[in-house]
């Protein structure tokens, strides 16, 4: 993923897009994260051909990091804090250009999210109850950029 990530601007994330909340998760769920009030119905859904995404099978959308909260020691923790606390536990991987802290769980490998910028990418494919083959994906071409 080179630089799909867009911003806050051009995503539907604004405050007039008001969903609902999700659960994201490892596969071990020693990561349990809540999208707040997420639009996942109208937010754009990227799917990718670089190396990194391609191997893990990763579709993202995306959001910024202050509406993403991790329960840790049981009180919810939001955005960089979040990462801050974790970063034990959530391993960060950078690769070309660096612009994406991708980070995974230490324990079961998943990868759960993706941050630039204070804009978090979020795999779908950790989110609980929701029908990926409903949404219209966008592609993107990060092995040529």
């Amino acid at each position: 993923m080179s630089n799909p990530a867009p911003t806050t601007s051009t995503t539907s994330t604004t405050p007039a897009a008001v969903g609902k909340d999700y659960t994201l998760h490892c596969h071990c769920r020693t990561h349990v994260a809540t999208l707040h009030s997420f639009p996942l119905e109208t937010c754009l859904k990227i799917t990718c051909n670089c190396s990194i995404c391609t191997d893990r099978g990763v579709i993202m959308a995306y959001t910024p990091g202050t509406s993403v909260s991790f329960t840790i020691d049981g009180k919810e923790v939001y955005g960089s804090e979040a990462l801050e606390l974790l970063k034990d536990s959530l391993a960060t991987y950078e690769f070309g250009q660096k612009q994406v802290q991708w980070r995974f769980c230490n324990r079961c490998g998943s990868n759960i999210l993706g941050v630039k910028e204070g804009v978090w990418g979020f795999n779908l494919r950790c989110v609980d109850g929701i029908d990926l083959k409903a949404f219209k994906l966008v592609e993107h071409d990060g092995r040529s950029t």
